[in-house]
């Protein structure tokens, strides 16, 4: 009976090898499972990934009807600047300084005597131009050249359109 145990012996503890060995790959299986449900792998350098704090700070404030009033009162209203269209009242006011001549039933300018001394220089170029409008408290004078382009001058410094301007698309306080 010995011996035939004994050849038993062989058999059952394979077996319960192989049965250790199943329950180790079942758990080892399962562990990892749950490991990989925790959380995701990551896969970015978290110092790459930094955003920037941008503060605003918003202040809403209610006002009663008095209130409104009072800040619309003291709101000051813009005002175009004045302006002269009229060719004889144009023509009288810068006798002297700018040469007109009338062509074509249009308004052109032939030369222009800076206040500071100067004089206009290309005659051929200004001859193209047409008058539009005096502005007498900026002391310039819109023309307009070929293509329908602002040509402007300050009669004052004898400035240019890119640094004189159209004061037609300005507006300016008078309180």
């Amino acid at each position: 009976m010995n011996i035939t145990f004994l050849k038993k012996i062989p058999a059952i503890v394979l077996l319960s090898v192989i049965i250790i060995s199943c329950e180790q790959k079942v758990k080892t299986k399962s562990q990892s499972n749950h490991k990989s449900v925790k959380g995701p792998v990551n896969t970015q350098d978290t110092a790459s990934v930094k955003s920037i704090p941008h503060p605003a700070t918003i202040a809403i404030e209610k006002i009663n009807a008095a209130q409104f009033q009072s800040a619309t009162q003291q709101e000051k209203a813009s005002k175009p600047i004045e302006k002269i269209t009229d060719f004889k009242t144009v023509q009288s006011q810068l006798t002297g300084i700018v040469d007109f001549k009338e062509m074509d039933g249009r308004l052109r300018v032939s030369k222009i005597n800076f206040r500071n001394g100067t004089s206009s220089g290309n005659k051929d170029q200004l001859e193209d131009c047409t008058f539009v409008a005096y502005f007498p408290s900026e002391d310039i004078l819109l023309l307009e050249g070929g293509h329908t382009t602002d040509v402007s001058f300050d009669l004052k410094t004898g400035q240019k359109t890119y640094d004189a301007g159209n004061p037609d698309l300005v507006s300016q306080d008078h309180s």
